[in-house]
């Protein structure tokens, strides 16, 4: 009966889109495994780390915008799926978080492999299912968001021969949770828009009703317009942003997109500012701001009554220039690795920047107008170089920039190499080496925040097998074929310099 009603299961995915299995084979999944080993029309991945496995699928869902599943054992290992589950709910990602169980009677009594699997994923998924061989299997993914399936197997695990027909993968039939219909807003003076990120689907929407804006706009690097030739956008970066709101000239906020990269939106938690968020995610970011969960691809847009705001524009441009002569005073330093970085990328290359020092420094000094792949949803720095290689396309130059203690953190990311040197994918994973979480050295004073260490990549990248090198001087860059690991060693001197300039650019 096991191999039968697994097979139900995996039929009824299919049947709702779902056709990439991204499997951590143990005993207790071994019906679904065996299903899934003489399935055709799937494609299934293997991983030993549950981890990894689910932040691969985050990427794989995002990139082919269908539903990916994750198939685990039972016990700590369903666990092991949360994170990726909390990046899922937050960036509205449909992931099927497929974990098998040990028989309902033995919850509760701490026998092995048997912990209580159903509420981990509370709130994070749109719907579990707890089932049972002799359980109705009705399974509906109508929503973009992660599910969770829970499914008691009893031994013997393996017993009955069970033939397996190709499977038939239809195309998913999402229902989107974006409002057609508007409520009236209030008469909005003074706006400053703030653009959030944005797809490729969303972005010439936007980029049409930006250009008809007579107010000041903020594009972040994630927006994909920033070099849009006809939006004048504010430049000087976040700090300009958090001048104007601090001056009290600014009346309202409009943010568009996804919640924004920079500290200025934290900000606007201690401001009386309204802020109204125009998104396809029904998350403000913060508690300041009303949520009009909208379709980007079809807004019609707002009035927005225009307002002279010459002198914050002029005062951005002399704080951009001024910007871009620190990255040339200290071309060593890492925002002239990014800066450099941004101007060697050809059309097509697909850029991933993790957080969190990397995403805010391509947003300081880049004006690539792609949009990147992030992220963004929690945050967090697990599960990125996972993330970034379920996203990749095979046919593409893919550049992967992370910071050095993230690229740790996902150590094991790294297994899928043998399917990516299968798919002659060009991958070129850059981590920035700078001894640390240097972020925090420009938050706290106490060096414990920082996770100091005087390690190096290579070691990294001979364990996985992929080409490695090592860059010291930015204008040396060149892009690495096949699979390859560059580490970045920004100066430490020129980069404390740098900040230190920075900062005191807007002390005055």
């Amino acid at each position: 009966m096991n191999l039968k009603f697994a097979n139900q299961i995996l039929v009824s995915l299919a049947a709702q889109g779902v056709r990439d299995f991204c499997i951590c084979p143990g005993a207790r999944n071994a019906p679904l495994l065996e299903i899934l080993s003489q399935a055709s029309g799937l494609n299934v991945l293997s991983f030993f780390d549950e981890r990894s496995a689910s932040f691969f699928a985050l990427g794989r869902a995002r990139r082919d915008r269908r539903p990916v599943a994750v198939v685990t054992t039972s016990g700590t290992a369903v666990a092991e799926m949360l994170p990726a589950a909390i990046e899922a709910y937050y960036t509205n990602t449909p992931l099927v978080l497929i974990s098998a169980d040990r028989p309902k009677r033995l919850r509760g009594t701490g026998a092995p492999q048997s912990i209580e699997q159903m509420p981990i994923f509370t709130p994070y998924v749109e719907k579990s299912w707890d089932l049972s061989v002799d359980d109705v299997c009705d399974i509906r993914i109508d929503r973009l968001k992660p599910y969770h399936i829970n499914l008691c197997f009893d031994e013997p695990l393996l017993t009955e021969n069970y033939s397996v027909s190709s499977f038939d993968v239809a195309e998913p039939q999402f229902v989107s949770n974006a409002h057609k219909t508007l409520k009236p807003l209030p008469k909005l003076s003074k706006t400053l828009v703030v653009v959030g990120g944005l797809s490729s689907l969303e972005n010439k929407n936007i980029a049409d009703f930006l250009q008809s804006c007579e107010v000041p706009i903020f594009l972040e690097a994630t927006s994909g317009l920033r070099s849009h030739p006809k939006i004048a956008s504010l430049q000087g970066g976040e700090r300009i942003v958090t001048r104007m709101i601090e001056s009290g000239e600014v009346e309202s906020v409009v943010r568009i997109g996804d919640v924004p990269l920079g500290r200025y939106w934290r900000d606007l938690d201690q401001m009386n500012i309204p802020v109204y968020s125009f998104s396809n995610k029904e998350f403000s970011g913060t508690d300041k701001s009303e949520i009009l969960t909208v379709d980007l691809k079809e807004w019609p847009g707002l009035p927005l009554p225009a307002w002279d705001w010459s002198h914050w524009r002029q005062q951005g441009r002399e704080k951009e220039q001024a910007l871009q002569g620190l990255v040339l005073e200290y071309p060593k330093s890492e925002a002239a690795f990014f800066k450099k970085f941004a101007t060697t990328l050809a059309e097509g290359e697909s850029v991933y920047i993790g957080n969190s020092l990397p995403i805010r420094l391509w947003d300081l000094v880049s004006e690539d107008s792609r949009p990147v792949h992030c992220n963004r949803g929690a945050n967090g720095i697990d599960g990125q170089l996972s993330t970034a290689f379920g996203g990749m396309y095979s046919r593409s130059q893919n550049r992967i920039v992370v910071g050095d203690l993230t690229a740790l953190y996902d150590f094991n990311g790294l297994w899928i190499s043998s399917f990516l040197k299968s798919q002659k994918s060009d991958v070129e994973l850059i981590v920035v080496n700078n001894g640390g979480g240097k972020i925090f050295s420009r938050i706290f004073a106490n060096p414990i925040f920082q996770n100091n260490h005087q390690l190096n990549f290579q070691a990294m990248a001979e364990f996985w097998d992929w080409n490695y090198s090592r860059l010291e001087d930015p204008s040396l860059m060149r892009p690495s074929m096949g699979l390859g690991l560059t580490e970045w060693s920004p100066d430490e001197e020129q980069n404390n310099q740098f900040w230190q300039r920075y900062d005191e650019l807007w002390k005055n």
